[in-house]
């Protein structure tokens, strides 16, 4: 995994990257770039110190869930956290994207309630089998 400081050349690279996108998502990345830039100014926030990138190792119980289609957080993200984590439950939600446990419908039912189960006993071991019952995502296409 690569780390990208929001330098101004970091931001430079980023606009680059964004030129370099399919264009139905171009307007759509600048506008996260700006909202970015825009917030570590207001809050006065530098680049983070390099220890942000370090690994966390801790056996405290830790809930990590992924959607497949996330793009900010995959389950491939999920996996790295859990490695330091050994008692950590990480459910991948296949019909999910980024904060399932914030969407309304079946996975985000499910994934509030595991949430719960967690939160009211966080050693116990969970029940995730709802996540196998979640929506089927349907694509349309228009000619």
């Amino acid at each position: 995994m690569k780390q990208i400081s929001l330098t101004k050349g970091a931001v430079a690279e980023l606009l680059r990257r964004c030129d370099a996108a399919p264009a139905a998502l171009q307007g759509y990345l600048l506008i996260e770039i700006e909202i970015n830039v825009q917030s570590c100014e207001v809050w006065g926030v530098d680049t983070a110190d390099l220890i942000e990138n370090e690994r966390v190792y801790s056996d405290i119980p830790a809930l990590i869930y992924s959607g497949v289609f996330d793009p900010v957080t995959p389950p491939s993200s999920g996996d790295s956290a859990a490695l330091g984590l050994p008692n950590s439950t990480h459910v991948v939600f296949p019909t999910a994207g980024h904060g399932i446990s914030f969407t309304d419908g079946d996975a985000g039912d499910c994934a509030k309630q595991i949430m719960m189960d967690f939160l009211f006993n966080p050693s116990r071991l969970l029940d995730v089998s709802c996540v196998a019952d979640t929506d089927v995502i349907e694509f349309f296409v228009f000619d």
